[in-house]
């Protein structure tokens, strides 16, 4: 019976832990700069 209980907290804490990280991956954003030729490295973050 203890062995239970303490299985469900674990599968409730898990649970709330997922429940963070999916709302937290919600807010990623990456970004990607693409040098080309064309570039020549003119803008201000390049140097």
């Amino acid at each position: 019976m203890q062995q239970s209980r303490e299985d469900d907290r674990e599968k409730k804490k898990l649970c709330a832990i997922r429940k963070k990280q999916v709302k937290l991956n919600a807010y990623d954003v990456n970004i990607t700069f693409v040098m080309t030729y064309d570039c020549n490295f003119r803008c201000p973050y390049c140097f």
